[in-house]
């Protein structure tokens, strides 16, 4: 496959912060074709339709309308998670597709087992690895960056309204946190790079801190006056599963709570000769200011 006119790339969830940047990304170094998915059909307003840029509204859930919008495609980055993007993956295999596929799981599946989600995200890496190659699959680590990104940026906005910042077990868990924009930069030297046949790794930043740190980190550039407060897992674990029995929605899972004192680093090895730029504080840093400047303007 040369790089082209005629070169295909499919970025299914490019209305995501992390498919923004990789569109950024190809757009200014390949003379590729991008054909652009969101299922959100208003995401796809980022991205103004024209000769080397074609956008679709699609639902990875509709797998036949998916197959035939990524047929036409050699190379396929499915950024939603890899429970809704292997039956698609499959699917376009059963068709006769011969893309390159670049999928995301979690790097939480090496570290629970119990917990549902990650059974069926085991049971959808099983799904991909029984496909012809070539596929990549990467295990990210928890990713942060963005307002919104569910992990750092909800604690940062939890130390700005709360007098204290909870960390429940004893803090000394290692994490191994992934800014979105490494993650981006990875899935964009994977599509350059057209050797690999197969790839099975974990995606993770250049830091491994305790957790008591992270959550130091938060308060330090969260732009409020939280103070970190342990709270022993026994103490919650009942109320939450009581919650959980009760088919009401808490805070945080019961799931969580049991792994909260396990370490969080990769569990697959991570891809050789490649490194991540972005380091934890600065990243946390930079989030901060970005998150502050937003409750600024929305006063």
């Amino acid at each position: 496959m040369s790089n082209g006119p005629a070169w295909r790339i499919g970025i299914v969830g490019a209305g995501s912060h992390i498919g923004r940047h990789i569109v950024r990304d190809i757009a200014e170094t390949l003379s590729a074709k991008l054909i652009l998915t969101s299922r959100d059909p208003e995401k796809t307003i980022a991205w103004q339709a024209s000769d080397r840029l074609e956008v679709h509204a699609l639902d990875l859930t509709d797998i036949d309308r998916a197959c035939t919008t990524l047929m036409v495609c050699e190379i396929i980055v499915f950024l939603p998670i890899l429970t809704i993007s292997a039956p698609v993956a499959a699917e376009l295999r059963r068709r006769g597709s011969e893309a390159r596929f670049i999928l995301l799981s979690s790097n939480n599946v090496g570290l629970d087992s119990s917990a549902q989600i990650y059974q069926d995200l085991a049971e959808a890496e099983e799904v991909i690895r029984g496909l012809a190659e070539p596929w990549a699959m990467l295990r990210p680590t928890m990713i942060y960056g963005y307002e919104g990104d569910g992990n750092i940026s909800r604690l940062m906005q939890m130390a700005q309204k709360w007098p204290f910042l909870p960390l429940f077990g004893n803090g000394a868990a290692l994490q191994k946190p992934l800014h979105f924009i490494d993650l981006a930069d990875l899935i964009v030297q994977l599509i350059e790079e057209l050797e690999w046949r197969r790839v099975e790794v974990s995606v993770a930043g250049p830091n491994i801190v305790s957790l008591e740190r992270l959550y130091e980190l938060v308060c330090q550039y969260g732009g409020g006056k939280a103070k970190i407060r342990k709270i022993p897992t026994g103490m919650v674990l009942p109320i939450i599963r009581l919650f959980e029995t009760m088919r009401l929605t808490p805070p945080i899972k019961s799931a969580q709570i049991d792994r909260v004192d396990v370490d969080k680093l990769p569990t697959w090895p991570e891809l050789e000769g490649w490194m991540p730029n972005i380091s934890l504080e600065f990243g946390i840093s930079v989030l901060g200011e970005e998150i502050q400047t937003k409750s600024e303007t929305d006063l």
